[in-house]
């Protein structure tokens, strides 16, 4: 215990704390329903006071939340419009739900979701800022998957099948 005296003000600085790890990480993300430009997420929760969700293109290398004074990520549920953790890692869910839907994405593509627990605290001395704490281990709070295709522009059309066997036939298409 550290105690201050400011002009005859005593002030007892072990009373004021950190806010410490969440213990239990989220679980079991799984993608529920998809589109070409749409993914749904879903999770179970760990022990932390809120959780973030965290979408990357399959190619680009996880980046982690940081713990500290304000660092706070605000989320935005089109890909890419949410803060970016770094390497295109976006912020698509800040809140204490286990489900967020997912616009913006680009057909055909390789996407990983990842949540991650965290708690808050207001720290009014000696930075009268708010401190965050994540856990920020990878397993089962991640999950990736492929958004649909895009339909075709145009039909296919046969416009004959040529040298024919039992085993294959040459189909010439426009």
């Amino acid at each position: 215990m550290i105690i201050a005296l400011f002009s005859g003000i005593i002030l007892n600085i072990s009373a004021f704390s950190q806010a410490s790890q969440p213990t239990v990480q989220a679980s079991g993300m799984t993608i529920t329903s998809r589109t070409q430009n749409t993914m749904s997420l879903s999770w179970n929760r760990g022990n932390g006071m809120y959780c973030i969700v965290v979408v990357k293109a399959q190619a680009n290398p996880y980046s982690y939340p940081v713990d500290g004074y304000g660092m706070y990520y605000n989320d935005n549920t089109v890909w890419g419009s949410g803060d970016n953790l770094g390497n295109s890692n976006y912020v698509v869910y800040n809140g204490t739900g286990t489900s967020v839907t997912v616009t913006g994405l680009y057909a055909s593509y390789y996407y990983t979701a990842v949540a991650y627990e965290y708690n808050w605290d207001y720290v009014p001395w000696p930075t009268d800022d708010d401190h965050y704490n994540y856990r920020t281990t990878v397993g089962s709070n991640a999950t990736s998957g492929y958004t649909l295709c895009s339909e075709p522009s145009t039909n296919v059309t046969i416009n004959s099948v040529t040298s024919i066997s039992y085993t294959s036939a040459t189909l010439n298409l426009t």
